[in-house]
């Protein structure tokens, strides 16, 4: 066997140095591919990432210039190079465990929830205990709650304006990272509470999302959930890679600020529509494989 003539050459390669949003923007989004080479300035082979592992992160703008390939990488012990023979490359997988280039820690959150007139206090500790107990099984660790009693969610910031700055406080002292909503937040709440808390924001409905893409195993179900996932953001980007370009909105530049938000959605529904392609095409080869085993 040619082991050249088995090389898959049709990656983007990444660069240590990258940012995720860079990463996101010039790799993920234009790729259904679920592995990406990372190499040197020499173009020398360092390691790989794999999508899993920066799929929880996707949809976090706040992490978009502060992660880098380089924190995210899985280290290759072995190179397989296109003169190994079959069973050199076959000991080499034997061997060959994929590393960790960076130790994961859990995430430490904040829980925010409403008793209104259709949720009394007992009902609302009972989903915030729910709460706790996703945020735990996606990886994270609540560490504080807070609850409010309202008519209705407010709808600008779903808590008030007192609330939400005793949120902001604690969150700034504390150092926390993430603040998740009990309910599903608005398009506008979201944006709202992101300016207001300057820290990562999650409701219930994307802690899920992000649960289900952790435990997909197939590709089929990997790439259902990623589809969902950029179904519920579509709406609620803001400015996803507002990184690349330092300029604050302001006097002169709404008319830009709207250009980029609009290339933002253009390459969301690009991803769209490649995941379903992809689906579509999964689904055609679990169709033939049902049909084969039919005939046997």
């Amino acid at each position: 066997m040619q082991l050249n003539k088995q090389i898959e050459r049709n990656f983007v390669k990444l660069y240590p140095e990258m940012s995720l949003g860079t990463l996101l923007k010039e790799a993920v989004a234009k790729s259904s591919r679920n592995i990406f080479p990372v190499v040197d300035n020499q173009q020398q082979f360092l390691g790989v990432v794999m999508l899993d592992d920066i799929r929880p992160m996707m949809f976090d703008q706040t992490m978009y210039d502060k992660v880098y390939v380089s924190d995210v990488m899985k280290l290759a012990p072995e190179i397989i190079t296109e003169t190994d023979t079959a069973e050199q490359v076959m000991q080499k997988f034997k061997e060959s465990v994929m590393i960790e280039a960076k130790e994961v820690t859990s995430e430490k959150a904040v829980l925010i929830g409403v008793i209104t007139q259709h949720q009394d206090e007992n009902q609302l500790e009972e989903y915030l205990d729910e709460l706790e107990f996703l945020t735990l099984t996606a990886g994270g660790k609540a560490v504080k709650r807070f609850t409010q009693k309202l008519e209705k969610p407010h709808p600008k910031t779903f808590i008030g304006a007192g609330k939400l700055e005793d949120v902001r406080s604690y969150i700034e002292t504390h150092d926390i990272g993430t603040a998740i909503f009990d309910d599903e937040l608005s398009p506008a709440q979201l944006r709202n509470i992101e300016k207001a808390l300057d820290c990562k924001i999650l409701d219930r409905t994307n802690l899920i999302l992000d649960i289900f893409a952790q435990r997909a195993q197939t590709s089929s179900a990997k790439t259902q959930v990623e589809l969902a996932q950029c179904q519920y953001f579509l709406p609620r980007l803001t400015k996803l890679w507002t990184h690349l370009d330092k300029q604050k909105g302001g006097i002169g530049m709404r008319g830009p600020g709207e250009t980029e938000i609009e290339t933002d959605r253009r390459i969301i529904r690009d991803k769209i529509a490649l995941l379903k392609k992809k689906l579509a095409t999964i689904d055609k080869q679990m169709a033939v494989q049902r049909k084969n085993r039919g005939k046997m």
